[in-house]
């Protein structure tokens, strides 16, 4: 299998904007990667540990969700490019969330490891035995998982997943159980009050213009840091959009 990873090309910069990853969530959906073929999932009873637990002095609610109830809910996913968060904000909802934090729990971790071609599980229609109600997965990679995530909600679990998969495969979930879809890329606020957390300097309009070439990614924005000593944005910006552009490469493992 290949994964997809980003790439500093140096080279002059091209005067036209990059394309975003992804589209519009009601694009009509065209086959993605070909479906994983792998073993059983693994799951555990407990969160992911501590490393993975946000505290929330650090925890950037930009989705707004703590504000809200998601009693009601059966299925939520986080989509976005990597790096946006869509892991921090799973960990966070599972762990402190008011309409989750009390409720038995399972993880789903499914990625893939160092040194392997194929996801360490795979998740399978038959993955509900075993699990607690609320099953948290960290992450949805190819279409062919919505079958699994399907059985589990007809199991009765509540879903609440990171997602590498495009919007509008998931409008068939949406038809049928309570779901809500949010995307982690698109928030240049976010991405300001992080520079501004850490003591970088940067103005509205740089934020901006780096959002909508690059996605709301905090990896694309420490690459682009590199460019001036982590400090100044506007100006390691401007050099790196000068020379360099980020690309997304298949990388097999």
């Amino acid at each position: 299998m290949t994964t997809r990873s980003a790439t500093v090309v140096a080279e002059p910069a091209r005067r036209r904007p990059l394309a975003l990853a992804g589209a519009a969530e009601g694009a009509r959906a065209a086959p993605a990667d070909e479906p994983l073929r792998a073993n059983e999932p693994h799951w555990t009873h407990e969160p992911l540990g501590a490393t993975e637990t946000v505290e929330d002095a650090a925890y950037d609610d930009f989705l707004g969700l703590d504000r809200v109830s998601l009693d009601q809910l059966r299925l939520l996913v986080l989509t976005g490019k990597s790096g946006s968060g869509k892991s921090t904000t799973l960990a966070h909802l599972v762990d402190r969330h008011p309409s989750f934090r009390d409720r038995p729990r399972s993880w789903i971790q499914h990625h893939v490891e160092p040194g392997r071609r194929e996801p360490a599980g795979r998740l399978r229609p038959d993955s509900s035995r075993g699990l607690e109600e609320l099953v948290a997965v960290d992450e949805l990679l190819a279409p062919g998982d919505l079958s699994a995530v399907a059985g589990l909600l007809r199991a009765g679990h509540t879903v609440l997943a990171a997602s590498h998969v495009h919007p509008a495969w998931l409008l068939p979930l949406r038809a049928l159980w309570p779901a809500l879809v949010l995307r982690t890329d698109r928030s240049a606020e976010k991405i300001l009050r992080h520079l501004l957390r850490n003591g970088v300097s940067a103005t509205d309009e740089a934020v901006e213009r780096f959002c909508r070439r690059y996605g709301a990614t905090y990896t694309d924005c420490q690459i682009v840091l590199e460019w001036d000593g982590g400090r100044d944005f506007d100006r390691a910006l401007a050099r790196f959009d000068a020379c360099c552009r980020i690309e997304l490469c298949r990388r097999a493992d």
